[in-house]
C-alpha cells in the first residue's frame, strides 16, 4: 500500500516537529527508549499504515534530506 504523498510529506513534518522539541544534549539518550515508548509516538493518522511502510518512508526521507537529526 504504501502512504500517500500528502501522508508522507504530513509524517515528515510531524517527525521533524518532534525531533526539534528535544534538547540537543538529550537526543543521545532517545536511542535507549523501547519499542513501545517510539510506537507512542507515532500520530494516531498515522496508525493505519504498518511498520514496514512507515519505516521505507523514514528511510526515504532520511536518505532525501528531508529528516534532520
Amino acid at each position: 500500500m504504501g502512504l500517500s504523498a500528502q501522508d508522507y510529506e504530513n509524517l515528515i513534518a510531524s517527525l521533524n516537529q518532534l525531533i526539534n522539541q528535544v534538547p540537543g544534549f538529550v537526543k543521545g539518550g532517545i536511542l535507549n527508549q523501547s519499542l513501545p515508548d517510539y510506537l507512542s509516538f507515532i500520530p494516531y493518522e498515522f496508525r493505519k499504515y504498518t511498520v514496514a511502510e512507515l519505516m521505507e518512508s523514514i528511510r526515504q526521507a532520511w536518505g532525501e534530506g528531508k529528516i534532520r537529526w
